[in-house]
C-alpha cells in the first residue's frame, strides 16, 4: 500500500542512487529546425534491471526489445505503474495482434528472441513502428502524443487576467497541490511555473489520461463541462507478475484478432488513441463505449496540450492546458475492461446481486477478492443474506448468511475475473504448479472525486492451480475464509460502535466523543493488514493441495484459528485502552464481553459452514 508521494520527497530524492534516474535531465533533439521528442527512441520508461538495484530510464522499443533483462517497469506512484503498464501492453497488442498460437510461441521461445532482426515477430514489431512511428513525438505540431493542438486556440484565455494561456504543470503531477487537489506536504501554488523534463511530462500525461481526478472541469468553447473521472478511478487495474518484465508482459497479452471479434467487445473499429485522430480534436462528442480491448487500455479521458518552454539547448515543459475528454457511455463492464475483476454485491432480501468492479478499500485488502480474482466462474461461491450485526441479528445471520454458488446452473457463464487470468487458465505451457503474483494498483478519491485521498498497490499469490480449479469445494473454502473474516472485522466494529452509543444515544443528536472515530480507525487498523499474509498463506496452501481434501481442510482451520486469534487480540488491546476512566472503562468492559460472546458464536457457525466442505459438489 502506498500513500501519496510529496514533492519535497521527490526534491530530496534527486540525488539518491535508484532514483535519479526517475527525475531525468533534460533531454530532446532537433529535427530539421524544431525540437522532437519521440518516445519510441528516447528513454522515458523507468526499469528496474535483473542485475542492478538502480532505476533506470528506457524508450519504448528498447523495452520491448530488451524486456527479458529488466525486473519491473516501476512509476514513482502505483498509478503511474499501472498507467504505463497498459500503454505498453497496448502497443503489444497492436504490434503482435497474438492468437492462441502465437502466445504459446511467444512464452517459449528464447528470451532475446526479438533482438534477432529476422524474427517473425521482431518483423510484426518493426512494421507497426515504421507505420505510427509519427504518432509518438511528444512535440509534433499537428498530432503530438496523446495531446490535443487546437487547445492553444482556445477562445477562453484572456491576455488581461491571465499573464499565460496555459495552466501550470502542477496540473500534470499528482502529488503536487493545484485547485482543490490540496496535499499535506506539497505547497505548490497556482502562480508558481514549475518546468518538467520531457521525459517526466510524458510519464505524467499518461497517467493523467489514464487516473486524472474528477471535479468540474471546463470543456472547450461549447463542449459541455464534465466532472467524470478517468477510467481507471472505476477499479482495480490487476497486473499478473512474472519473475522478468519480459514475462509479466506476455501474461498479460491475450489473443488479440479485433477482425474476428476477440477478445470479447473488441471490434474492428478498435485502436489506441495516438492512431486515433478523435484525442486530436478539443470537442470530445457524445459519450460511447470503448471500441475494444486497446481503446480501453489508452482511453482518453482528457483534452490536453503540453507546452514547451523557449530553450536553446533543448526543451522542457512549462504550461498544460487540460479540458474534459471522452466521456464513457454506462457502466465498466467485463466485455471492455481487460485488467479489472467484478464482484457481485451482497445480496439483499429484495434485491438480485448485479457486478461491480473490484477496488481497492483502504485497511482492507484486494484479498478478499482473491475468488473474484484468480477463480474461474464455475468455482466462485457468493454470500447472500446479512453481515453479523450484533446480537439482535444472529437469528437472522444464522438463517440468511450462506455461501450460493455463482453460476446459476444452465447459464452461461460470464468472465468475472481479469483477462490475464483467464488467458494462463487455458495455456497448454504452464505447469500447474506455477505461483504468480497478481498485482493490483488504484487510487482512492475524496467525497467528490476532485481530488486523491490514497495511492494504492497490493499484491496476492496467484497459483496457476486455482485458476484452472473447476472443483466448487475450493470457491467454497476461499468463500467461507473470507466471509469469517468479514463477520469477525463487523464484530469488531459493532464492539467499538456499542460502546460510543453508550455515551450519546441516537436520540440525543450527539455524535459521542470527540476520539471515537480515531478508536475505530485504530481497531480496523490493528485487525484487517495483520490478516492478509495468513490469507496468502492459506491461498498458497490451496494451490499445491487441490485435489486433497484432507490438507485443504486443515489449512482451513488452521486459517480460522489465526483470523480469530487475531481479533480477539485486537479487541483486547482496545478494551485494555488505556485512555479510560470510570465509566468509560465499564461501557468498554461491557462491549467487550458482548464482542466475546460474538466471537465464539461466530466460531461456531464458521465451523458448521466448514464441516459441510465434503458435501459440496
Amino acid at each position: 500500500m502506498y500513500a501519496r508521494w510529496p514533492r519535497f520527497l521527490e526534491e530530496r530524492v534527486r540525488g539518491a542512487p535508484g532514483f535519479a534516474s526517475l527525475i531525468p535531465r533534460r533531454s530532446s533533439r532537433r529535427r530539421r529546425g524544431r525540437v522532437t521528442f519521440d518516445l519510441l527512441r528516447e528513454p522515458w520508461l523507468p526499469v528496474l534491471p535483473l542485475d542492478s538495484d538502480h532505476i533506470t530510464q528506457v524508450s519504448l522499443v528498447d523495452l520491448v526489445l530488451n524486456a527479458h533483462r529488466h525486473r519491473r517497469l516501476v512509476g514513482s506512484s502505483p498509478t503511474m505503474t499501472a498507467a504505463l503498464h497498459r500503454l505498453v501492453l497496448a502497443l503489444l497488442h497492436r504490434a503482435f495482434t497474438p492468437d492462441d498460437d502465437d502466445w504459446d510461441e511467444l512464452w517459449m521461445a528464447d528470451p532475446a528472441h526479438l533482438l534477432d532482426e529476422e524474427d517473425e515477430f521482431r518483423r510484426r514489431l518493426d512494421r507497426y513502428v515504421e507505420r505510427t512511428e509519427p504518432r509518438f513525438d511528444l512535440f509534433d505540431a499537428h498530432r503530438p502524443f496523446l495531446q490535443c493542438p487546437d487547445l492553444a486556440r482556445r477562445p477562453s484565455w484572456n491576455p488581461a487576467k491571465d499573464a499565460e494561456p496555459h495552466q501550470s504543470t502542477a496540473v500534470l503531477v499528482a502529488p503536487w497541490a493545484t485547485g482543490n487537489n490540496r496535499t499535506l506536504f506539497d505547497h505548490t501554488t497556482a502562480t508558481e511555473r514549475p518546468e518538467l523534463s520531457p521525459a517526466e511530462a510524458a510519464r505524467w500525461l499518461v497517467t493523467l489520461q489514464a487516473y486524472d481526478t474528477g471535479g468540474q472541469k471546463t470543456g472547450y468553447e461549447k463542449s459541455p463541462a464534465s466532472s467524470q473521472t478517468s477510467l481507471g478511478s472505476y477499479f482495480g487495474c490487476a497486473l499478473l507478475e512474472g519473475d522478468t518484465l519480459r514475462r509479466t508482459l506476455l501474461l498479460n497479452l491475450v489473443a488479440y484478432r479485433p477482425d474476428e471479434g476477440r477478445p470479447t467487445g473488441t471490434g474492428p473499429a478498435d485502436r489506441p488513441a495516438w492512431e486515433d485522430d478523435e484525442v486530436h480534436r478539443p470537442d470530445p462528442g457524445p459519450p460511447r463505449p470503448p471500441r475494444g480491448l486497446t481503446d480501453a487500455l489508452t482511453w482518453p479521458s482528457r483534452r490536453v496540450l503540453l507546452f514547451r518552454g523557449r530553450e536553446a539547448a533543448g526543451a522542457s515543459v512549462v504550461g498544460v492546458l487540460r479540458t474534459p475528454g471522452t466521456r464513457l457511455d454506462g457502466d465498466l463492464s467485463q466485455d471492455v475492461e481487460p485488467m479489472a475483476a467484478f464482484r457481485e454485491r451482497w445480496i439483499s432480501d429484495s434485491k438480485p446481486a448485479r457486478t461491480v468492479p473490484v477496488r481497492l478499500e483502504g485497511v482492507r485488502g484486494v484479498w478478499q477478492y482473491t475468488q473474484e480474482l484468480l477463480l474461474p466462474e464455475v468455482a466462485r461461491w457468493s454470500r447472500s443474506g446479512r453481515k453479523y450485526q450484533g446480537k439482535a441479528g444472529e437469528k437472522k445471520l444464522a438463517s440468511k448468511n450462506k455461501l450460493v454458488p455463482s453460476l446459476v446452473p444452465g447459464a452461461e457463464p460470464a468472465r468475472l475475473r481479469p483477462l490475464a487470468v483467464s488467458r494462463v487458465d487455458g495455456s497448454h505451457v504452464i505447469p500447474d504448479s506455477t505461483v504468480f503474483t497478481l498485482r493490483v494498483f488504484g487510487q482512492e478519491l475524496g467525497k467528490n472525486g476532485g481530488n486523491i485521498v490514497a495511492w494504492y498497490e497490493e499484491e496476492v499469490p496467484a497459483p496457476v492451480a486455482l485458476m484452472r480449479a473447476r472443483d466448487r469445494r475450493i470457491g467454497y473454502v476461499i468463500g467461507e475464509a473470507v466471509a469469517y473474516a468479514d463477520n469477525l472485522g463487523n464484530a469488531l466494529r459493532v464492539m467499538e460502535t456499542t460502546y460510543r452509543q453508550s455515551f450519546a444515544p441516537p436520540s440525543s443528536g450527539r455524535r459521542g466523543k470527540p476520539s471515537a472515530a480515531l478508536r475505530r480507525a485504530a481497531l480496523e487498523i490493528d485487525f484487517w493488514p495483520r490478516v492478509a499474509e495468513p490469507f496468502n498463506e492459506l491461498v498458497r496452501r490451496l494451490g499445491v493441495s487441490v485435489g486433497s481434501d484432507a490438507e485443504i481442510e486443515q489449512a482451513a482451520t488452521e486459517w480460522a484459528d489465526v483470523v480469530h486469534g487475531t481479533a480477539g487480540r485486537a479487541a483486547r488491546r482496545w478494551a485494555e485502552d488505556v485512555g479510560r476512566r470510570d465509566r468509560e472503562l465499564l461501557a468498554a468492559g461491557e462491549s467487550y464481553t458482548h464482542y466475546l460472546r460474538a466471537a465464539t458464536w461466530l466460531r461456531d457457525r464458521h465451523r458448521e459452514n466448514l464441516a459441510q466442505y465434503t458435501e459440496v459438489s
